[in-house]
């Protein structure tokens, strides 16, 4: 199992966690820096994650434990 913390560098943010890949989803939920997430796949762009009580997408940039340039299925 894959995992990830959401961006640890910026403490006392929140990041958007989108329904969809698309650039215009919607929000579902706002996830604080420093959150540990489990990744489910990456595209490149953003990542699926998961974990207690949320379900997304998130920018891949945000996202600690992955590379920029990673591709997870």
């Amino acid at each position: 199992r894959r995992t990830a913390i959401v961006a640890p560098w910026r403490k006392g943010e929140t990041h958007d966690l989108k329904d969809s890949p698309a650039a215009g989803a919607a929000i579902v939920a706002h996830l604080e820096s420093g959150v540990v997430v489990s990744v489910r796949r990456c595209d490149q762009r953003v990542c699926r994650v998961t974990g207690k009580g949320f379900d997304g997408y998130i920018a891949q940039t945000l996202l600690w434990g992955v590379y920029s340039d990673e591709k997870i299925d």
